[in-house]
């Protein structure tokens, strides 16, 4: 959130073309790294059986961002109200700021680095009080299973012939290759 209100500040001063580029790459990497962390964060605190609703959830939400955003473009670009247009950045990312305070660490992290009386706190945050206790013995018993099991690289699993991932792998790597290539990320972040 702050990497998003300094971009949109630096947007909203510009007085030529290269402060607007320097903003512009300024929230391309903010939008990357939200692009990241939000959905990792959002898996972490969200109850098992609803992760992949709020996983689809996100993204929804970003495309409606992105056509509110486009929207607000057409009526803001013809008139002096366009800088109001690359505040709204700095706006949002100010109101995030300050809800972030109230939102607690993940659960599974926090188990992860053996506090578990702070993730029993997050989570009573985040649940029922009767189900945060049951969830907390279900991560710290799943979290110590995991760190059992043998550690694998990227590199075994994908050219290991029991796991058989590496067409899968290659549609996948074809499939963003591609997409990079349409342009489609440039359209939706950078008009």
């Amino acid at each position: 959130a702050c990497v998003f209100t300094i971009a949109g500040c630096v947007l909203m001063i510009s007085n030529n073309v290269t402060f607007l580029v320097i903003g512009r790459l300024i929230v391309g990497f903010a939008c990357g790294a939200s692009t990241a962390v939000v959905p990792l964060y959002l898996g972490e605190i969200a109850p098992p059986s609803r992760r992949g609703g709020i996983g689809t959830l996100n993204q929804m939400v970003i495309n409606v961002g992105i056509l509110a955003s486009q929207l607000a473009g057409i009526a803001l670009a013809k008139t002096f109200l366009w800088r109001l247009l690359l505040f709204m950045t700095a706006a949002v990312s100010i109101f995030q700021l300050a809800l972030l305070y109230l939102i607690p660490e993940s659960p599974r992290y926090l188990v992860m680095k053996g506090k578990e009386n702070q993730a029993r706190s997050s989570l009573q945050q985040l649940r029922d009080f009767s189900t945060a206790e049951i969830e907390l013995d279900e991560l710290v018993e799943g979290i110590s299973e995991t760190s059992k099991e043998t550690q694998h690289s990227i590199w075994s699993l994908v050219f290991n012939a029991r796991y058989g991932l590496k067409v899968l792998v290659l549609i996948a790597c074809i499939l963003h290759i591609s997409q990079q290539f349409s342009g489609i990320n440039v359209v939706f972040y950078v008009s």
